[in-house]
């Protein structure tokens, strides 16, 4: 009771029963919300990315204009998988690049696929449509984004014709960091 008073505070004051109030409850939320958090990572694959070497998990399904997709029958070309979502502002920067590079890479025989995870299909075909996208766009399911462990977008996956992971990025892609690793795979 003395240190409340040094303090200012006094313990019949309704002030203050407020106070600790207020304070408990946003303890409360703050600790709610991260538990929260850490069930996301761990749910979506613990925060650690696909290693180098690493197979690529298996991944099909309709690409959003109704043609059957299959990862598998890519096999023995290099493949970009470039994991991506129609509500997140840096993965729709770097569509431009990703549609330029796969024009640019075409005549390599490297294959550009596109994952959208939570998206309605509709805003999927507009952006698609919008950075007219010259390669498949397969929506996937939670599943399927937790075997490419992207827990973050954009998350772009670049694989061997073997179908390993030859590199991997979480974030955005500069201008064209993909080409020069393309470069060096393709050698």
């Amino acid at each position: 009771m003395q240190l409340g008073r040094r303090l200012g505070f006094s313990s019949a004051s309704s002030e203050t029963g407020a106070a600790v109030r207020a304070f408990r409850i946003i303890i409360r939320v703050v600790g709610v919300t991260a538990l929260l958090a850490l069930l996301t990572i761990t749910l979506l694959g613990g925060g650690h990315p696909l290693d180098v070497g690493d197979r690529a998990p298996a991944t099909h399904g309709p690409s959003i204009d109704g043609m059957a997709f299959d990862l598998a029958s890519w096999q023995g070309h290099v493949v970009v998988v470039n994991v991506w979502a129609s509500w997140c502002p840096p993965c729709l920067r770097e569509l431009p690049d990703f549609a330029d590079a796969a024009r640019r890479w075409d005549q390599h025989d490297v294959r550009f696929v596109g994952l959208t995870v939570d998206s309605p299909p509709e805003k999927v075909r507009q952006m698609a449509e919008r950075f007219q996208l010259p390669y498949p766009v397969v929506p996937i399911d939670e599943a399927t984004q937790r075997a490419w462990k992207a827990t973050s977008l954009p998350s772009t996956f670049v694989l061997r014709p073997d179908g390993t992971v030859a590199w991997s990025v979480r974030g955005a892609i500069q201008g064209r960091e993909l080409d020069d690793v393309l470069q060096d795979i393709t050698r």
